[in-house]
């Protein structure tokens, strides 16, 4: 027989399984990270896409043949072309983004930089192949092409691995430098950092999350820029050269890399692109941290009411002593 569902602590049941509040709980706030990450990945890509392949013309035009401004009209000039590789960044993106909302708030908190470095370090390769796709299809490749290339081969997957060599320590650092500083700066960021009170309905939860993330996303996408700029860029040069290159040639990119005007020239754009895909992301990463706050906040008034309610009946139940 099924147990009363207004008792605090009883589980619930739910044909052959019995779920108790707190697993019920908890199977909503997985579902708000999922949908937040799904979610931070559409939105937020949908303003970082275009300055991501604008990023990535910049950092591949090596030998500075177009001024930025060109590029930057290229990357706009046709809708649908500004949006190709949008699926395998949107992949990237959510992979990224839920990974680092099933982080524990906690340890997010205590550990904000090495928690985001050691995740994302260990996804690397999974993270290398959503990009590897991206880049191969702004370069005109499909990707069932770019699969096959990449991984039907002894060479294809050597390359990949170096690639990911290089990448996943750069990919680290830049998500220490972007979901790192988000979590440290959130504290400080918020109007009393002291004493944090949950929101209480969803249009705090739209507010609080949008004033958390203009506050914070600038500071946050000149410590990415900063702090990954030099590895994103020989990564980005490394996938434009293939396996195939010649060490000469090798050599000669990277002479060209050193030059200022050309990491002046990759650093611009590649801000231009944290700026705008942080902001937009975050806002929506806020949103379901500030969402569960408020969910549990509400359990918690709930489970107050239920016991009060259980007190009251308990205590009327008792006879009165004449």
């Amino acid at each position: 027989k099924a147990r009363p569902l207004d008792c605090p602590g009883q589980p619930m049941s739910l044909g052959k399984v019995a779920l108790t509040n707190t697993q019920t709980q908890n199977m909503a706030e997985d579902s708000i990270k999922l949908v937040g990450g799904a979610g931070s990945a559409v939105f937020g890509n949908l303003f970082a896409i275009p300055f991501d392949r604008f990023r990535v013309m910049v950092a591949q035009d090596v030998s500075l043949c177009k001024p930025m401004a060109e590029h930057l009209q290229a990357t706009f000039h046709s809708p649908g072309a500004a949006y190709v590789g949008g699926c395998a960044r949107m992949g990237l993106k959510a992979t990224s983004t839920t990974l680092n909302l099933f982080i524990p708030q906690d340890v997010r908190e205590r550990s904000p930089f090495s928690s985001s470095f050691f995740s994302a370090l260990a996804l690397a390769p999974v993270f290398n192949f959503w990009r590897v796709l991206q880049l191969a299809k702004i370069n005109g490749e499909r990707y069932p092409a770019a699969v096959t290339r990449t991984f039907g081969s002894v060479a294809g997957l050597r390359a990949f691995s170096h690639n990911t060599l290089i990448y996943g320590p750069g990919e680290a650092l830049r998500t220490m430098g972007s979901f790192g500083s988000k979590d440290y700066l959130v504290p400080f960021a918020r109007t009393s950092p002291a004493v944090y009170s949950p929101p209480q309905t969803e249009a705090q939860v739209a507010s609080r999350a949008a004033t958390l993330a203009v506050v914070v996303a600038p500071v946050a996408s000149v410590v990415e820029t900063l702090v990954s700029h030099a590895s994103e860029t020989a990564s980005t040069v490394h996938a434009k050269l293939g396996h195939g290159a010649t060490p000469s040639q090798r050599a000669q990119v990277v002479a060209m890399v050193l030059a200022p005007r050309y990491l002046v020239r990759s650093w611009v754009s590649y801000f231009s692109k944290n700026l705008f895909a942080n902001t937009s992301t975050f806002w929506v990463m806020f949103a379901a941290d500030e969402y569960r706050a408020m969910l549990r906040r509400e359990n918690r008034l709930h489970a107050g009411s239920r016991q009060q309610q259980h007190r009251h009946k308990h205590a009327s139940s008792v006879p009165v002593a004449a």
